[in-house]
C-alpha cells in the first residue's frame, strides 16, 4: 500500500492480545501515537499518508481517525505476511512495542521511528547496519526531527 505522491507512514499499533490493564509496559495509547504523527505532520505538511497497521475495528482508532481524516488508511486484522511487507516497505516505520514491528525494522530501508521497550532494547539499539536509519523515540513521544528530515533531504 503505497501512494508515490506521499509520504507513506507505515504504524503498527498493536492491540488484540495485549491491554492496558495486564501489558501496561507494552501499550501506547493512541494520544501518544497522535503526538507522533502530529510531529510528523507538522513536519511534512499535508505529504504524510499514515498506513494503520493493527487489530480490532475502526472505533477503537476513532481518535485518530477524528484527527487525522482522510490521511489514515486503516489496515485492521490483515494477513500478518501482508502487513510485514507493507511496513518494511513504508517510507516511514513506526513501530510497536512489538518484535513483529521491531522484525520489520531490521529489514525496513528507511527511516524508523522506533519506541524502546526492554524486552528488545531499551534507548540503545543494535550496531547493525540494517538499524542505521534508528530515529529513538523519547518517553514523551518525541524524536529528533533533523534526522528525518535529512533522511529525505530537508
Amino acid at each position: 500500500h503505497s501512494y508515490p505522491t506521499f509520504i507513506n507512514v507505515g504504524i503498527h499499533i498493536r492491540r488484540g492480545d495485549i491491554n492496558p490493564k495486564d501489558q501496561p509496559e507494552r501499550w501506547v495509547t493512541n494520544g501518544q501515537y497522535i503526538s507522533l504523527m502530529e510531529t510528523l505532520t507538522s513536519k511534512f505538511k499535508d505529504d504524510c499518508l499514515f498506513h494503520i497497521y493493527s487489530e480490532g475495528v475502526p472505533s477503537d482508532f476513532a481518535d485518530i481517525l477524528n484527527h487525522f481524516g482522510l490521511a489514515v488508511i486503516l489496515h485492521l486484522n490483515d494477513d500478518p505476511i501482508v502487513a510485514f511487507h507493507n511496513l518494511v516497505t513504508c517510507d516511514v516505520l513506526v513501530n510497536a512495542k512489538s518484535a513483529f514491528s521491531v522484525c520489520a525494522a531490521y529489514f525496513h530501508k528507511g527511516p524508523k521511528l522506533c519506541i524502546p521497550f526492554s524486552i528488545y532494547f531499551n534507548h540503545s539499539f543494535p550496531d547493525n547496519e540494517n538499524f542505521k536509519d534508528i530515529i529513538p523515540v523519547n518517553d514523551n513521544y518525541d524524536f529528533n526531527h533533523e534526522k528525518l528530515l535529512k533522511a529525505f533531504g530537508k
